[in-house]
């Protein structure tokens, strides 16, 4: 038994081994292997799939081109670089769109939005939303240009001449502004602009500056010399307060009247005060 057992194994030791490429499986690895790197060249080098336009709207305040290029930087992907010669691709499947607009969108504070689409099979819509100016801020010296969600985005080389601006009184020292930050909140630089534009439309009187002196309290300075002071509270209705400066200007202050005036306090929810 043990002299069987003994033959046997040598027997199975001389068996002529099957060469590699006679074997099945080495075909069908082989096989694999050539799908992967024919699904990898198609996905990533097919001339049909690469971007070869990107098309941007909605920019006017910055130039077309300048967002285009960006929207290229993110497109083109580098796998392989040796000075002036390079392996890349521009395949629409590896195209980032959040990459995309996150870099748009932290290029300019004068960019509110941005909306990136592919369209298939080879090119990108970039869709620009910009900022609205709403009015000047002014901080110390500098200024810029506001939006209505309360957000500078745009620094003026001075004070305008005849503009309309709004101050933020400051509680010791003054913080440091950056584009793109929020300075007012957007309620209020709403109700701001909705105060301007009423009185303006409805009685000609333009505004000179909204003076925001405390959290509760705005005090805004008409170009005819006279105040008006708004409750700013959060639970405070600036509508109310629009609505009875719409009645005292048409049935008690008349532009004549006006030219004596000093304030008007719109700040009591029961009536308003005048001098």
């Amino acid at each position: 038994m043990q002299y069987r057992h003994k033959h046997i194994k040598k027997h199975l030791k001389n068996k002529p081994k099957t060469p590699l490429y006679k074997r099945g499986i080495f075909w069908w690895s082989l096989l694999i292997v050539v799908i992967m790197c024919g699904g990898i060249y198609l996905f990533l080098f097919l001339p049909n799939f690469q971007i070869n336009q990107i098309f941007v709207s909605g920019a006017s305040k910055i130039e077309e081109n300048i967002i285009e290029d960006m929207g290229w930087q993110c497109v083109t992907k580098n796998f392989i670089k040796m000075g002036d010669w390079s392996v890349s691709s521009k395949s629409i499947f590896l195209v980032n769109a959040e990459e995309i607009k996150n870099k748009i969108l932290n290029s300019d504070a004068v960019i509110e939005n941005v909306i990136v689409e592919k369209k298939w099979p080879d090119k990108i819509d970039i869709k620009i939303k910009e900022r609205d100016r709403v009015a000047v801020f002014c901080q110390d010296e500098r200024c810029f240009y506001i939006d209505a969600n309360g957000i500078i985005f745009d620094e003026l080389p001075g004070k305008p001449e005849d503009s309309f601006i709004v101050r933020q009184k400051q509680n010791g020292e003054t913080s440091s502004l950056s584009l793109g930050s929020s300075v007012i909140r957007g309620g209020l630089i709403t109700s701001i602009y909705q105060i301007e534009k009423k009185l303006k439309n409805n009685f000609q009187i333009n505004l000179k500056e909204a003076l925001i002196s405390t959290p509760t309290r705005l005090d805004v300075t008409t170009g005819e010399g006279w105040q008006i002071f708004f409750d700013i509270n959060q639970d405070a209705d600036i509508s109310n307060q629009l609505t009875k400066l719409d009645l005292l200007l048409k049935q008690e202050i008349n532009s004549e009247r006006r030219q004596t005036l000093e304030y008007i306090d719109l700040r009591f929810e029961a009536r308003a005060y005048y001098k």
